[in-house]
């Protein structure tokens, strides 16, 4: 998969920009604020239709205009596809590979494979549970795009079945309208648990093995803690009725990254854990690769931020050994090696790229 040509008018900060996109490895370089993670984002919402920063879709438009337009080539072997997507303010996207127009987001996920690290990851792989369970969505939803429909499912069943408990709790209904919910309940569970253990065996393997080649000798794996079967929901339900909430099932399901014999969460330095999200980054796109047959665009924004020299340097050959092509940003032209650029060197400033 290669990215051929991007144009972009009134994305973020960019008025306008239409770059030709060499394969490889490619640099873009610039201080803080001028565009570069904007750039990276358009890449980004032209694969899955969103935002990269988790933030209104609106945010995407430049503040002085009422639309966005972003478009790019999509080259598969001999095949090359046109793809845009225009956006007005208060409206839906509306996405067209080539002149057809594409009805709905789901049609469209696949057409564009890519991978974002951004130095925000961290927040997710070491904070709170809830951050470790949308990185592991966002895997399954790589590999498999109806997952997404199917995890919506459940916590639709989530809140009702919450309701429910909170209405027997306070006397208000009996228990009866439990068992009849119930079944679909775990209906809908078992196949979020189901599909998130199969890829989170996958995801660990691959993780283990991007981190023996990015690690500098430092084993690494993850652990995973699902406490979600059949048996334990049905175990709970006393529990459940007197705090008026599902206290098992996927919702409460969560992993740890040991680095070395350690919870790295703990115990791994903050230059430890950039390069633990960066491989587990990586993983992603090699399982993408293996289960795809694709080679999804790496988007490595600000890659060069509290890694060490040696780190920088394993990372970057992993990734021109995998022949990806990839988008970096740094701050630092000089962090990235001449011999790592296979592709072109672009400095961004001011929302424009030079």
């Amino acid at each position: 998969m290669l990215l051929e040509q991007v144009t972009l008018r009134n994305f973020r900060n960019i008025r306008e920009c239409s770059l030709s996109l060499p394969p490889g490895l490619s640099v873009f370089w610039g201080e803080n604020g001028q565009g570069k993670t904007n750039f990276l984002e358009s890449i980004y919402f032209l694969s899955y239709g969103r935002p990269l920063r988790g933030e209104s879709l609106s945010r995407l438009i430049r503040w002085e205009s009422s639309s966005l337009s972003a478009s790019t080539r999509v080259r598969k072997g001999e095949v090359s596809l046109p793809l845009t997507i225009t956006m007005k303010k208060g409206e839906k996207p509306e996405i067209r590979h080539g002149e057809r127009r594409v009805n709905s987001l789901r049609e469209h996920i696949g057409t564009l494979v890519s991978v974002a690290f951004q130095g925000e990851d961290g927040k997710l792989l070491f904070g709170p549970p809830p951050g470790r369970r949308k990185l592991l969505d966002q895997t399954c939803y790589l590999l498999k795009p109806s997952y997404g429909e199917e995890l919506l499912d459940f916590l639709r069943a989530l809140r009702q079945r919450n309701g429910l408990l909170k209405l027997v709790r306070d006397g208000e209904a009996g228990t009866g309208v439990l068992s009849s919910f119930d079944q679909v309940f775990l209906e809908r569970a078992e196949r979020v648990s189901r599909v998130r253990r199969e890829v989170f065996g996958k995801l660990r393997r691959a993780f283990e093995e991007v981190m023996e080649e990015v690690g500098g000798g430092v084993r690494a794996t993850l652990k995973e803690k699902f406490g979600f079967s059949p048996e334990s929901f049905r175990g709970a339900l006393d529990e459940d009725i007197r705090t008026g909430t599902t206290t098992v099932g996927p919702h409460r399901d969560d992993f740890s990254v040991f680095y070395g014999e350690r919870d790295g969460r703990h115990y791994a330095s903050t230059g430890q854990k950039r390069v633990l999200i960066i491989a587990f980054r990586l993983a992603q796109a090699l399982l993408v690769e293996e289960e795809k047959k694709e080679n999804p665009i790496l988007l490595l924004d600000d890659l060069t931020s509290e890694v060490d020299a040696s780190g920088r340097e394993r990372v970057l050959e992993f990734v021109c050994r995998r022949g990806n092509q990839a988008l970096v940003t740094t701050t630092d032209r000089k962090l990235i090696p001449e011999r790592a650029v296979t592709g072109g060197v672009f400095q961004v400033c001011g929302g424009q790229i030079l």
